[in-house]
């Protein structure tokens, strides 16, 4: 008996999610018409610190709510189809309807916190090392100021546990970040500044230059220091094995670590010549 009425309550999933779905896009397209701010723009534009003014997620999901109760989705209704496992799914695999953050918190809210904000998971392993790109993207996120604003902080706790974790491992990247900037201005191999694997018979790879730079950093809780004579002598050596050659003071090597250290909204300056001190907040 059972059996014979699963179509029916798939065939009736179908059409809730559906009505649901289009509900809350025609939401989305209305606001985005009515007001600009919060409904202007996707989730990571609604997370930059700059526009934070703009932004309220209990205020904006109020205004969804009132919204989509009005078309009919109370919150009664909506918790209630939210609760079936089936509902989600189709929610997290439709990527026409994570278009803004109001839309997300939303989603966010009905679904017990489960539904990711932005549309998807970071891929947060802390058991595994972060990828050269991951780690770029973390302090990109930084940069921004996504640790501070309301979105932003609501999406990094969902996805790393607390600010101050997302804080650890973009701070735990600036060394690789820096480095790859440098050798990308100065015209060296990026990749073997990064520590990428090369045939062992390659002359280059006799220094591990990946550890042999990262050695003229030494974190200081959330401060940086860079050693920027050391840095400049491991950039000599690099270009010798790659026959070319760069002519650096060690001051107009300064300023560009100094410039490197801005392109990055990161805020350093120089204590002593061949001395560089980042602040990290």
């Amino acid at each position: 008996m059972i059996r014979k009425y699963i179509p029916f309550l798939l065939e009736s999933l179908d059409h809730e999610f559906k009505s649901f779905a289009d509900c809350l896009r025609d939401c989305l397209d209305y606001y985005q018409e009515k007001m600009a701010g919060p409904f202007d723009g996707s989730y990571s534009y609604a997370a930059r610190l700059y526009r934070d003014h703009l932004m309220d997620p209990k205020r904006d999901f109020e205004i969804v709510n009132a919204y989509m109760t009005e078309k009919g989705w109370n919150l009664e209704r909506v918790e209630k189809i939210a609760r079936n496992e089936g509902f989600y799914n189709k929610i997290y695999n439709d990527t026409s309807i994570s278009k803004s953050a109001p839309t997300d918190y939303y989603l966010y809210q009905i679904t017990n916190k489960k539904f990711p904000l932005q549309g998807y998971e970071w891929p947060v392993n802390y058991d595994k090392r972060w990828t050269e790109g991951e780690r770029d993207e973390l302090l990109i996120k930084y940069g921004y100021g996504w640790h501070k604003s309301k979105y932003g902080k609501l999406i990094i706790k969902q996805n790393m546990g607390s600010v101050i974790n997302f804080l650890k491992e973009t701070f735990n990247s600036i060394p690789d970040s820096i480095i790859y900037q440098l050798s990308d201005h100065i015209g060296l191999n990026k990749e073997i500044m990064r520590g990428v694997n090369y045939n062992d018979s390659s002359p280059i790879n006799r220094f591990n230059y990946s550890d042999e730079l990262k050695d003229c950093f030494f974190p200081e809780k959330f401060d940086m220091y860079i050693d920027s004579v050391g840095l400049l002598k491991c950039f000599e050596k690099t270009a010798k094995f790659e026959e070319k050659d760069i002519n650096y003071t060690q001051k107009e090597f300064d300023k560009l670590v100094i410039d490197t250290c801005n392109s990055m909204k990161l805020e350093g300056r120089i204590v002593t010549e061949g001395d560089i001190k980042i602040k990290f907040n």
